[in-house]
């Protein structure tokens, strides 16, 4: 009998590391927000679209390494019900240095706009394609990625030397709210589960009522489930 390896996460120290010899730059909040977007929107593209985006649309040139770490990697951020503290949010850089805080939320904003841009690939942001408590999430999710870059653009342009000489107060801030945007790509994943299972308990239903009509219900009609969206956009999408 073959001995299964099971798909741990290594840990995000461990990772960068690895990603140091690959050639197309690639961040861990890159990849994580790739597969985060990916497992909220609900779309057919899996495992192979986040190993595209570090490769460079290369796979093969990827060590076994990179591979079953992000294969762990995917499968931990599946089964994440929320991220701790130590998680994505904590500022790396000098403390007072305009570079290093420019670098850090310039990383964050990356991040979000990979995450939304899987989120719209899989049909986030369409009117009715999700339910109201993902679309909420959603909202608040967009609205902080454009507080982050106006304070990108300020600290840019309009901050002094001296507005980064005491930072201490204001790096526990930035990194509080960094923990919030995580947390919020988290809940938004997993309702966009939640929504996943109830659609495929419907589904179900609705195959027995195809059945018991003799006709497949079309994509126009209001959707059996009692939703009042139109089929396509619920339970058919």
């Amino acid at each position: 009998m073959k001995n299964l390896r099971v798909k741990k996460y290594i840990g995000d120290k461990e990772l960068a590391f690895l990603l140091d010899g690959v050639s197309y730059e690639v961040s861990v909040e890159l990849i994580k927000a790739c597969i985060l977007g990916i497992q909220s929107s609900l779309s057919k593209s899996g495992l192979s679209s986040v190993l595209d985006l570090i490769s460079g649309g290369n796979k093969r040139a990827l060590s076994p390494e990179i591979v079953m770490a992000v294969e762990g990697l995917w499968y931990h951020l599946h089964a994440a019900s929320d991220f701790n503290e130590s998680e994505h949010a904590g500022f790396d850089g000098n403390r007072g240095e305009r570079g290093a805080y420019v670098a850090y939320i310039g990383r964050q904003i990356q991040a979000g706009e990979e995450f939304l841009k899987r989120l719209h690939l899989g049909g986030y942001g369409r009117e009715g394609a999700r339910n109201e408590a993902a679309q909420r999430l959603y909202g608040v999710f967009k609205n902080n990625m454009e507080l982050l870059r106006a304070l990108e653009t300020s600290m840019k342009e309009k901050w002094s030397d001296e507005d980064f000489a005491d930072m201490d107060g204001f790096t526990q801030k930035l990194e509080r709210f960094t923990l919030v945007m995580w947390r919020t790509m988290v809940s938004i994943k997993n309702a966009s589960k939640r929504e996943m299972l109830e659609r495929l308990k419907n589904k179900a239903i609705i195959e027995k009522i195809e059945e018991q009509l003799g006709a497949p219900i079309r994509r126009n009609d209001s959707c059996p489930c009692g939703s009042g969206k139109k089929y396509k956009y619920c339970c058919g999408s």
